[in-house]
């Protein structure tokens, strides 16, 4: 089971030492619930803003992904009715594409989707959602009851506006057949990868640079694979890829029935990975080899 960066997600509050708070006014707290909205409910003090570099004070040991998806401001803000408790977390991204993946990579298997923005999931006492260029959190951090929570969440859709956002146009590449639905992520960034397959520093798709690759969960012969496609803009970029790839996978473990377009690999834990270049895209496999994914390849287009 992938261990989501949710794992390492934990925010600070302004009652935590070491929290910084922008006294400065930010557009991105009118987005805050309002008290007509959280009736009863009484905010704890002001809301705390991060910008940019402060996102470290906010964040313990998990800002770093959000700088390679590109991040603007977070706000958070605490409200409190009795002894239930409700945390409200926002994140304003550079674009879509950052929002969106930050919520799949912290998608969790075992949460519910619920019609919340462009999507949302509901696991346990939280609440997440993406809509536009903002990732959205809310949490019931005592017996805050499930109703509170996802009135503020409703609040803040709305509030947001617009439209619901575009996922990136590299998540339709992702072969059809066989794909466990609501397993895919977008990736931006080596961090991101590591997620999915350590490679350390040894990125060799590009996404350090800023291109993104789709992944996602798939039920082949029996066992279960992740899948990770890159789309290049040209044959030159998309053969360095494939050839850094073979020189990650191969200095890792060994290759097998490697050609010009495909290759197997078997790491030092003994996984299979498998290579192939189709058109402009390289696919990737964990968890398969090339002979049982030719038909997942062969619905593939780009």
């Amino acid at each position: 089971m992938l261990l989501l960066v949710l794992a390492v997600f934990c925010a600070c509050v302004s009652a935590v030492p070491g929290c910084t708070s922008s006294s400065a006014p930010h557009g991105i707290t009118a987005l805050l619930p309002s008290g007509s909205v959280l009736k009863g409910w009484t905010p704890e003090d002001a809301p705390e803003v991060y910008d940019g570099q402060a996102l470290y004070d906010f964040i313990d040991g998990g800002a770093e992904i959000f700088f390679e998806y590109g991040f603007k401001a977070a706000a958070s803000q605490g409200y409190d009715k009795g002894e239930s408790s409700l945390q409200v977390e926002l994140y304003e991204m550079t674009d879509d594409a950052a929002a969106f993946g930050i919520f799949s990579m912290n998608r969790s298997s075992r949460g519910t989707s619920i019609a919340l923005g462009a999507a949302g999931q509901e696991q346990g006492n939280t609440v997440t959602f993406w809509q536009r260029n903002y990732y959205v959190r809310v949490i019931a951090t005592k017996a805050g009851g499930r109703e509170p929570m996802l009135g503020a969440a409703r609040d803040i859709e709305t509030k947001i506006g617009g439209e619901r956002g575009a996922v990136p146009q590299i998540m339709a590449l992702l072969p059809a057949r066989n794909k466990v639905e609501g397993s895919e992520m977008f990736l931006r960034g080596k961090i991101a990868l590591n997620q999915i397959y350590y490679v350390g520093d040894d990125e060799p798709f590009g996404l350090a640079a800023g291109r993104g690759a789709a992944v996602a969960t798939y039920q082949i012969s029996g066992t279960t694979c992740t899948v990770l496609v890159a789309r290049y803009d040209t044959q030159d970029e998309r053969d360095a890829a494939f050839g850094k790839a073979a020189n990650l996978f191969g200095g890792k473990g060994e290759l097998q029935n490697r050609t010009e377009t495909q290759f197997d690999a078997k790491d030092k834990t003994g996984k299979s990975i498998a290579v192939v270049k189709k058109g402009l895209m390289v696919t990737v496999a964990f968890g398969a080899r090339t002979g049982d994914l030719a038909d997942l390849f062969a619905s593939a287009s780009g």
